[in-house]
């Protein structure tokens, strides 16, 4: 029920490092302390911040694409994905749900 999200990061060695590997692939989020094990030299969460991609115009038809985009990134090479990042994120230009 929320445009905010956290996952865990453990599987990427920690939410900054999974946060770095998709800032290569073009695409943002950020590390996040969650109430759950910690992860050494690391936060152990990683925040995904769906209100920006609503206002780009993204939906949930959009979303299965989004996701296997962001699942690429954090396990083959990001930079290899980038191109596809940006040109999935070319189809959407305008802004939306502004008061």
């Amino acid at each position: 029920t929320s445009h905010q999200f956290a996952i865990e990061a453990a599987d990427w060695g920690g939410g900054q490092a999974a946060a770095r590997k998709l800032e290569a692939a073009r695409l943002l989020s950020c590390g996040i302390g969650l109430p759950i094990d910690e992860i050494a030299g690391d936060v152990n969460g990683l925040r995904l911040g769906v209100p920006e991609i609503v206002r780009l115009g993204m939906g949930p038809e959009h979303m299965d694409e989004l996701a296997a985009l962001i699942a690429r990134a954090l396990t083959i090479d990001p930079v290899s994905v980038a191109p596809d990042v940006q040109a999935f994120r070319h189809r959407f230009r305008g802004l939306h749900f502004l008061a």
